[in-house]
């Protein structure tokens, strides 16, 4: 119920609207805008119970009980501000003042290349693949446009007696359009200096004590899709403090692998492009764990490393002395979220699409291809 007092003038009894909220600021996503904002610190008039985001132009307008609120129907590429008003049982309250200015996109991506496969015997972690997300204010009509989804780089072995030991292989980049995400760097085997360069970097080398980790963000992008591999700290080993770097998250720092980033393009948060974890020294048992993000686990003291993740673009883990075979990469992944008036189609690739209210959200999983939208 809301506070009333008497007008001073009129005898009359009047309701007290509440006081109006704080705009924050406007994130864009396609077609709608989610708009923050902190309720008033003093609920004069009663308890608020609804809260309004405007847009200006088109006026069109979002409800609900609490911070953000998403208004959608906007226009992509128009510049939009917005203001925010309080409901009590009185009624809205005076509008807040403006938002800084957004423009809805037309159209969000999320291009993840493959990740880097493991190493041989007492390998550090592999990288991941590059990982890049944005939005594009307009859709091109009738044009086909490339797509790529990059498969994981091949892991490496060694032999029985531990004489040949064998690099994994860098992952392969994935491509929408004009835009690229670098593959992951590999893992390299014992002997070897400093680790691959890629997307994201392997952890160092084995050999000598305090190798380098790959350098991660080769396509030199702004913001970067990756980050360099951790040294190697050991002496003559990986002391298991070289794991692979994470996609857009940051460097490892210890013989786990970074973590990747999260991301909520298809309306449920998933982590992608997690560093793969440093093998053990052998007899030791001290691997690392691969970073949230498909990133494989380091292999034990006579174990085989983990593979990356399918479709995350996760770094594989390092061998730890098995014979054989390590893990490989994790394979990319391709992304796309648009309005549901838009039709995609697909050639040359695996895909699948899905309508979620006003959107539709492909998901690329494999091939190189092209897309078109009509």
């Amino acid at each position: 119920m809301a506070i009333n007092r008497v007008s001073p003038k009129k005898g009359k009894v009047v309701d007290i609207p509440a006081n109006a909220p704080t705009i924050g600021t406007p994130t864009a996503s396609v077609g709608a805008v989610d708009v923050a904002f902190t309720a008033p610190s003093t609920a004069t008039g009663g308890p608020i119970t609804v809260y309004r985001v405007t847009s200006n132009p088109g006026s069109f307008t979002g409800t609900g009980s609490s911070s953000p609120l998403t208004v959608s129907g906007l226009t992509s590429g128009t510049s939009y501000t917005f203001t925010a008003a309080a409901g009590n049982a009185t009624g809205y309250s005076a509008e807040s003042s403006a938002s800084s200015s957004v423009a809805p996109s037309a159209l969000q991506y999320l291009v993840v290349a493959g990740g880097g496969g493991g190493g041989g015997n007492e390998s550090p972690g592999a990288g991941a693949g590059g990982y890049r997300a944005g939005t594009l204010s307009s859709i091109t009509t009738g044009i086909a446009l490339t797509v790529t989804v990059g498969g994981g780089g091949a892991g490496g072995s060694m032999n029985s007696n531990g004489s040949i030991n064998i690099d994994g292989s860098k992952g392969s980049n994935s491509v929408f359009n004009t835009i690229t995400a670098t593959g992951g760097g590999q893992a390299r085997a014992i002997g070897a200096s400093a680790g691959a360069s890629g997307g994201s970097g392997s952890g160092g080398g084995s050999t000598p004590s305090g190798s380098t980790g790959g350098a991660g963000n080769e396509g030199g992008y702004t913001p970067p899709e990756g980050y360099a591999g951790a040294p190697s700290t050991g002496s003559n080993y990986p002391n298991q403090t070289n794991g692979g770097g994470g996609g857009a998250s940051g460097a490892a720092t210890n013989k786990n692998g970074a973590n990747g980033i999260s991301n909520s393009i298809t309306g449920t948060a998933v982590y992608y492009a997690g560093g793969g974890g440093a093998g053990a020294t052998q007899g030791q048992g001290n691997q690392g764990n691969g970073g949230l993000g498909g990133g494989g686990n380091g292999g034990n003291n006579w174990s085989l490393g983990s593979a990356g993740g399918a479709n995350t673009g996760g770094g594989a883990g390092g061998g730890g002395g098995g014979v054989g075979t390590t893990g490989a990469g994790g394979s990319g992944v391709v992304i796309l979220k648009y309005p549901s008036s838009y039709t995609a189609t697909f050639s040359g690739v695996t895909s699948s699409t899905i309508t979620s209210g006003s959107v539709k959200i492909s998901t690329v999983t494999a091939g190189t291809g092209t897309v078109t939208f009509s």
